[in-house]
């Protein structure tokens, strides 16, 4: 199967590259959101409500997933998949980076904007300033494409 898609016309290489970006992260997205439930479950289960109910223990469990999608992502982008599995892994953690700052400043929208698009054109020149393969840089552009627009429209990702 690797050999015959790398002999492909590079156009349609491109297109399903494009195509398998699109899809595996939107189901990578909802695969994510599920172990932050998951995680959630288990910590509200595992702790009295005496704690659970205490105002640091939400963000202490949203910073417990963080620190795990951290490590996660720290594992897969440093493997030795293929540049197309890392484009699509990639499109996780630029995400949770987007909604973090979204989470952060969600009563100063215009902050949020701002330093989410700043976060995110820097981090393509990054990418491109290191030479990284262009896939990387679509799925970050992706990415911050789809987080804005959901949340434009009012929608939460």
């Amino acid at each position: 199967m690797q050999r015959s898609f790398m002999k492909l016309n590079p156009i349609v290489k491109n297109i399903l590259s494009i195509l398998a970006v699109i899809i595996g992260s939107i189901v990578l997205w909802n695969i994510a959101f599920l172990l932050d439930y998951m995680l959630a479950q288990f910590l509200y289960g595992v702790f009295p409500p005496s704690i659970t109910r205490a105002n640091w223990f939400a963000p202490a469990e949203f910073a417990i997933f963080v620190a795990v999608m951290g490590l996660i992502s720290w594992f897969i982008l440093r493997s030795k998949l293929a540049v197309v599995g890392k484009a699509i892994y990639l499109t996780v953690p630029a995400l949770l980076s987007l909604s973090v700052i979204g989470i952060l400043f969600y009563r100063w929208p215009g902050v949020s904007y701002g330093l989410n698009g700043l976060i995110a054109v820097s981090v393509l020149a990054l990418l491109l300033k290191q030479k990284k393969p262009w896939l990387y840089a679509f799925a970050v552009a992706f990415t911050a494409i789809a987080y804005f627009a959901v949340s434009t429209i009012g929608g939460r990702m």
